[in-house]
Formats: C-alpha cells, structure tokens, sequence
C-alpha cells in the first residue's frame, strides 16, 4: 500500500498545506510507476537499490549464466574440431586393411616381381593420401599437427616421411575451470617419432652461485625458511625466503652471522659448505627454525656444533637444465687458494682440466734471488703421485703477484687470476717466499669428473645419410639442443623427463635411426650413443634379439693363433658380450690380449688386436650353425667368417731439416700401437768425427742420436740406426725422397733443436656393424618399410612390416575411440550444461523476477490509493466563501 501522508490538524499555512499534498501525490505516482514497470517488465529488481542482497546473488548468478553460455559455445565449436577429424580418419582403418590383404597377397614365394612391384605402387598411393589426411585442416586448424596450428603435419622427404608437429594437445574449457583436449596430435594417429634414445649418462650439473634453487634436488627445489646459525653461545635467525639462488644463500649466510662472529660459505661443485671464524672458537650449529625444513634440503643440518667447522654441505643435486653451461655438466677443475701477507696479492689457482688429476697438488713460492724479478718461473712436478707439487720461483718481496700470475699461465696445466674476494685486488701487491710468508702457500682440491670432449661431436645416421653434429660453439645445453633439433639429421632432441640428460628422437619414418660416436667420446660422455654397454641383447635387430645354441656361437681368431670360442649363455646386455671377450680365461692381460670395445666412428663392436709378433690375420668364425655373431653384427649374414680387418700400421715420424737432402722418415718395425710416443732428438757428442751414438729406452721411452754437426749427414744417421742392435729391432729410418732431386742423404744434421715424436701407429681392428638401430613407429613407417620389402623382394621384411602395419592400425583404431569418447563426453557435458542452466535460470528468476498476481494485486491497491490521494487533496483544497473574507 502507497503511505498516506497525514495532514496536520493543527492551524498550519496554506503553502505547508499544498506542499503536504503535492508529496502525497508524487509519492503516489511513483509507486504506481514502480508497480507498472514491475508488471511491464516482469522483474522485480530493476536496478540493485530494489533489494541490494537480492540483486547480489542475482548478479552473481549472472555472471554464472554468461560464463556457462561461453562454455556451451566452447563445447560446439570443440565437437565441430572433434567430427572433423573423425571424419578425416573415416576410411584410414580400411584402407590400412586393403593394403595389408595385398601385402599378405604377395608375401608368398609364388608371386611374381611385377605383383609386388603393383603391390608396392599401390602401398606408394596409399602413403600420399595418408599424408593429405593428416595435413588436412578446418576451421583454419591443421587437425594433426599439435599446437602448431598453422604448419603441415607430415611430409615426404627422400624416400620417408617427416613429421612437422608436435606432441602438444590444445586445451579449451569444457566447463568453469575445467580443461579438456580438442585435438589428437600426429603421434597419437599416425605415430612419426622413434623410442627415445635417452641418455643413461648422469649430467649432474655443478652447483654455482647462479643456480638456482628451484632446480635443487631433481627439481623438487627448496622451501621457503629460515636457519639459526650459532656459535654455541649466540644464534642468529637468518631469513632465506627471499633467495633465488645459491649464491643468495651464501651471501645471506655471510652477511647475518652470530654476533660478534664472521661467517664464511663456499660454493662447492656439489653444494655448501659453511665455517665460522677461526679465532672465536665455539661449536658452529644449523638448525631449522620453526620446524622447517629447508636447512636439511640445503644439506647443511648441523645439529651438533662442530667446532668452527667447516659444516660440509651434502649434495644438493642440480637439475639439468637448458641453462646448464656444458662446461659444468661432467666435472669440476680443481681448484687453490694462496693467500699472502700484505694487500693485492692473493691468487687463485684452477687446474686447465676437469678430474682429479690435479687435486692435493700442494703451491709454494721460492725465492731465486733478485735476477728472478721479471724472470718468475713455475715448474708443476706429478712424478711422485703422494707429493705433486706447483712450485713457483720468485723474487722474494719483489716479485708481484701479477708476475706469479703470468708465469703460472704460460708454463703450467694450470691458469692463475687474481683472487676477487681480496678488496681492491689488481695483482701489484708483493709476494714473499712460503720459508718466510706461511700463509703463501695451497693444495689444490675439488676435482672430480672428466673432461667433456666437445670437440668431436656426434655421427646420427638417419634416412641413410651419414650427419656429423658439431657441438664446438655450443656453450648451454640449450644450445646443445637447438643443435640437435636445427640440423639436417631430422631428430628430435629434449630434456629428459627426469631432468638427468637429453633425450633424442627421430622424425623421419621409414628409415634406420643410429647415434654413435665421431671419432671421439661425445656421445658417450653425454650417454647417448645408441649402442651402449647396457643395450640388452633382445632388443637387437628391431627387437628380433640374438639367437643363441647351447653351446659356443662363434669363435675369435687373434692373430697371434690363439681362439677364444665365444658362449654368450647367461649374456644380457652388450655389456656382458664385451666382458665375456675381455676377460676370456684364454685372453688374459699382457702381451697378445684382445680387446673388445666399441667403434670409433658410428656403432658397432669391435676387435683391437695390438699384438705386434702375431702372423695371422684377426678373423671370427661361426660355430655350431648359430646366427649370433650375424645378429651382433660381427659377421654379415650369410657369412660364416667376419670380412677381413683392417691391418695394423706402424707408428711413423719425420725429422725436417733446414736446406735439402736431410730429412728422415722413421717407422716401426712392428706395426701397432707399441712404436708410438718414441721422442727422436739429436745431440752434439763434442766428440767430434767419429764419435756419433744413438741412445735408446723403452722406460721411458727415447731416441737420441749424438752427433758431430760438422760431419755427421741424413746417410749417417741411417747408418747408425742399422748399427744398433736395439734400436734397430725397433725401428728403421730412410730418406724422405722430397726433400731433393732425390733425396741422397749428404747434407748435414746441423740445427740439434729439430725433434719428432712417433705416431699414427694403429693396431689391426675387426669393426662389426650396427645390429640395435631404431626406427619411428607407426603408420608411415610400416608403409614405407613394406614398400621398400615389395621392391626388394626381401620376404622376411615384408612379413615384419605386415606385423608393424597390424600395430599401427591399431593405435589408428585406439585413437579413433579415444576420439569418440570424447565426443560422446563432450555430449553429456552439453546435456549437463542445458540442465544446469534451467536451474540457473530458475535461481536467478526467484531473486530478480516478479510474482505477477502479487504484483497485479499490488498495482490495484497503489491505483486505488493514489485515487483516494487525488480526491482528498480536491477536499482539501476545495474553495468556499470564507475563503474570500
């Protein structure tokens, strides 16, 4: 009901009056007006000051509407994507079954070359319209190439297939919140990618400042917390949230120390470690603090004082990342310190190579007296292994450290600079002899790993072509990859999935796929040569494994006549194969010993015989009918003996003289490794004519000619060689015919600084083949496989790639369910949506719409008052005679 406004019934003015009135009235009005656009519109919020809590839950309701309605077109669109392709894959299955009737049509041994070459033609069809397929797109989608929507998804290249795409599924809302998959990639379909060849190599970065701490341990990272660092008698709550970094860590650690204390952390290749001053003394403790637990991740949990440590950190396992520099991937340089008295004078010194090699070699300066200034040298002495040593030779409190420095540089395996941590350090500072100056002294420690070879690089045969990947400007493992992934070999390379090492893929079907070495260790090193030691033997041969008999498969001919039959019961892996070769009991260490180990370049095993008194030829021969050394790759199928090997060569070096006349070519007797590392130098006898000699040792080893230079000729020098009854057992020496018009051998051997080293002697090796190459799996790749079997007539492949063309159909088979389940969930999602929103709806009419009888019944009475109002103000306003007296 509209409120009636009371009229005074006391003396009031006029004015008052009408005023009263005209509010009743408006009052009236917009009431009705209210009822009116309530019964016109059907809603009974109109605008949120109608019912502020109702208007509220009405708005969120909403909004709850418009998002649902997005998600419903969503679902449209996403099941027009998913009808697209399954209109795609309609005929794929049954054409994959036409042709596998055609292939097992022609499989037999009574077909003729021209039905598998018709066969094989129509295999060739079916292979281009399969590539039309699967590069068809809708709605401006490529519908099988992953996320990259606007690229092809397959393509011939040679005589295989590439895949162009991706393993990247596009997500869309299938309702608030919740994402679902609107495509199937090309892998899924059509597969296009090899098994991973992952790395079985560990690439345990090193801990630096720079890394950071959510790659620590495999990843998981560090939490959030703080540590209390104490002496035992105060503790200091350093809050290491904020750190990003290892470094941040340490600088945190070192800037909040107990009071009245110093902190000092280092960066080791595996983690933290932490001491306190030594001059205070206490017990150094690491504690967590409020029951957190990132002290122990750091590995630094010191619960027990230590003194005044060093609290040696546990290792906190980097995760390989593609930021990892590769310098850091394989080990660690060791590394010194020297600290001497006075200012601008501390070194530090790292060894030029990764390992061990150079750890516990302990640094001292000696004084030469004031000639040394200027003429600093430094001698590193490994001779004896329990007491290496870098001695430095200087002018005592002349010398500067800078000059320590050059002279490091330029004469040792180690590299020297200027240590950043003293202030205002450039190298001008005096250094003192370690007899005087105690403190100018240092070991060397911290070396651990090997030397990653970068500079070989890595063979991938693929499509059979050879390609040689160079890593030498390769600086991250980032680069490394892009590497990979940029070049012609048509692979696939990531990081693992466990963030350990790399993983490399091919994505070319219908083709070998192989990593091996190129001369080198780098595909090792980074473990992912594809024939390895732990390569089991059942997975040889596309899975076909290796064929064993019960007795010995194949026996080893060294060529020293010795035969090692070969049984490879109980072998597992290819590992087993080398060890059962090496540690034959007929093959024992020393003279005559074969070894077995792996190709230089590409995949296989091989045989090393460096055997210098064998007179045979190194052979393998097949036994008991067993295919074996076939599947291993040390014989070729159909062969009972392996191809010859390659025969050793004798290990050489050339003396070149000034003017003509002179030069010498010396060569092993024994063709091998075992004249390789002879150093030949020549010497004055100051004997004179007639006192010339040679000197020769194998420990270690020399071949040293005294000479007189006045007389003694390139002829001579050959004479002497004859004449000694050592040396000549071991190597000759003749004229290098070049070097004249020809070569006679009269001049002179005058300048004594010219020296040779023997090299370049080779022992005979047996290089087996690649018996364990991968291939990508799936549809394209079964069709080329049988296409190449067809024109070859080859039947045993042609039944295999039968076998594969019945996996791959059913992968197509399995996705095209897949497909349709999501179709159909994709359908109820639709119907739940329709339902949710007549609820929605009904919410929403509850709080915002209006009862019409309620509201029809409520106009009435607003009508009926704003009447009485009108007619009450006539009355009141009504004029009479008294008004005019």
């Amino acid at each position: 009901m509209s409120p009636i406004i009371p009229i005074p019934a006391t003396r009031v003015s006029d004015v008052y009056i009408r005023q009263r009135l005209l509010s009743q009235s408006q009052s009236d009005q917009l009431e009705l007006f209210r009822a009116q656009n309530t019964i016109a519109t059907g809603r009974r919020v109109v605008v949120p000051s109608d019912d502020a809590p109702a208007a509220l839950r009405g708005i969120s309701i909403q909004r709850l509407l418009e998002r649902k309605e997005q998600v419903r077109i969503n679902l449209q669109t996403n099941n027009s994507y998913l009808s697209a392709t399954d209109t795609a894959l309609s005929d794929v299955s049954s054409l994959l079954a036409s042709t596998r009737a055609t292939a097992v049509s022609v499989v037999g041994t009574t077909s003729t070359d021209t039905q598998r070459e018709s066969a094989a033609i129509e295999v060739d069809r079916l292979i281009q319209q399969l590539i039309d397929v699967s590069n068809q797109s809708f709605r401006g989608r490529t519908l099988f190439s992953g996320s990259n929507t606007t690229g092809v998804s397959f393509k011939s290249s040679g005589n295989g297939v590439v895949y162009e795409g991706n393993e990247q599924n596009i997500f869309s809302y299938s309702d608030i919140d919740v994402l679902f998959e609107t495509n199937l990639h090309g892998v899924e379909v059509f597969g296009g990618l090899s098994p991973e060849v992952v790395g079985i190599a560990d690439l345990n970065p090193v801990v630096t400042a720079s890394t950071r701490l959510s790659d620590l341990r495999n990843g998981a990272g560090i939490s959030k917390g703080s540590v209390a660092v104490s002496d035992g008698i105060n503790t200091k709550i350093v809050d290491l949230s904020k750190a990003e970094t290892v470094g941040d860590v340490v600088r945190l650690l070192e800037a909040n120390p107990p009071q009245g204390r110093s902190v000092e952390a280092s960066i080791t290749a595996t983690g933290i470690n932490v001491e306190l001053d030594s001059a205070g003394g206490g017990g150094l403790t690491l504690k967590e603090v409020a029951g957190g637990t990132t002290v122990a991740e750091l590995g630094l949990l010191t619960e027990v004082g230590t003194g005044t440590g060093p609290v040696v950190g546990k290792d906190i396992n980097p995760q390989l990342t593609g930021t990892t520099r590769l310098s850091n991937i394989l080990g660690v340089r060791a590394k010194g310190q020297v600290t001497s008295q006075g200012s601008r004078n501390d070194l530090v010194i790292e060894a030029n190579d990764r390992g061990d090699e150079f750890n516990d070699v302990t640094i001292t300066y000696v004084d030469g007296g004031p000639l040394t200034f200027g003429l600093e040298t430094a001698v590193y002495d490994d001779s004896d292994p329990n007491n290496k040593t870098l001695t430095v030779t200087i002018a005592h409190n002349k010398s500067t450290a800078s000059q320590v420095l050059t002279a490091i540089n330029n004469q040792t395996p180690f590299t020297a600079s200027l240590d950043p941590n003293e202030l205002e350090n450039d190298g001008s500072g005096k250094v003192q002899a370690t007899a005087i100056d105690t403190s100018a002294t240092g070991v060397t420690a911290g070396g651990s790993g090997i030397e990653f070879d970068q500079t070989s690089g890595i063979q991938i045969t693929n499509g059979g072509n050879v390609h040689d990947i160079s890593f030498t400007s390769a600086e991250t493992i980032e680069d490394l990859l892009n590497i990979l992934n940029g070049s012609s070999a048509q692979v696939l390379a990531e990081l693992s999935s466990d963030g350990s090492g790399i993983s490399i893929r091919s994505r070319l079907s219908g083709s070998d796929f192989s990593i091996g070495e190129n001369g080198g260790t780098t595909a090792t090193e980074l473990g992912i040569r594809s024939l390895n030691t732990t390569t089991r033997l059942e997975d040889l041969d596309y899975g076909r494994g290796v064929h064993t008999v019960d007795d010995a498969e194949f026996t080893i001919i060294r060529n020293d006549g010795v035969e090692l039959a070969i049984d490879l019961d109980g072998a597992a892996t290819i590992g087993d194969v080398l060890d059962l070769i090496n540690n034959h009991v007929d093959n024992p260490p020393g003279a005559g010993h074969l070894t077995a180990d792996f190709v230089e370049v590409g995949n296989g095993i091989r045989l090393v015989d460096d055997n210098p008194d064998g007179t045979n030829v190194l052979s393998i021969r097949r036994e008991n009918f067993s295919e074996a050394a076939w599947d291993l790759g040390l014989i070729p199928h159909g062969q009972d003996t392996s191809d010859p090997p390659v025969a050793a060569v004798a290990a050489t070096a050339t003396t070149v003289f000034p003017g003509a006349n002179n030069d010498l070519l010396f060569t092993a007797t024994d063709p091998g490794t075992i004249g390789n590392d002879f150093p030949i130098s020549f010497v004055d006898t100051g004997g004179g004519p007639g006192s010339e000699n040679v000197t020769f040792t194998t420990s270690p080893k020399g071949l040293v000619f005294g000479i007189d230079p006045g007389t003694t000729t390139a002829a001579d020098i050959i004479t002497l060689l004859e004449n000694h009854p050592q040396a000549s057992q071991r190597f000759t020496a003749e004229l290098v015919p070049g070097d004249g018009s020809p070569n006679d051998g009269s001049n002179l051997i005058t300048d004594l600084t010219v020296t040779a080293t023997t090299a370049d002697g080779t022992p005979e090796i047996l290089n087996g083949t690649d018996t364990n190459p991968s291939e990508a799996t799936g549809v394209f790749n079964a069709l080329l496989r049988l296409r190449d079997a067809l024109r070859d007539n080859n039947t045993q492949d042609i039944e295999r790639s039968i076998e594969l063309l019945d996996t791959a159909n059913l992968q197509v088979n399995f996705s095209r369910a897949d497909l349709g389940s999501r179709q159909q969930a994709l359908e109820a999602l639709g119907l739940r949506l329709a339902d949710e929103e007549i609820e929605l709806r009904s919410s929403l009419s509850l709080e915002i719409d209006a009862d019409l009888t309620e509201a029809i019944t409520d106009y009435t009475a607003k009508q009926v008052a704003f009447q009485a109002s009108l007619q009450t103000t006539a009355q009141i306003q009504s004029l009479t005679l008294l008004d005019y007296l």
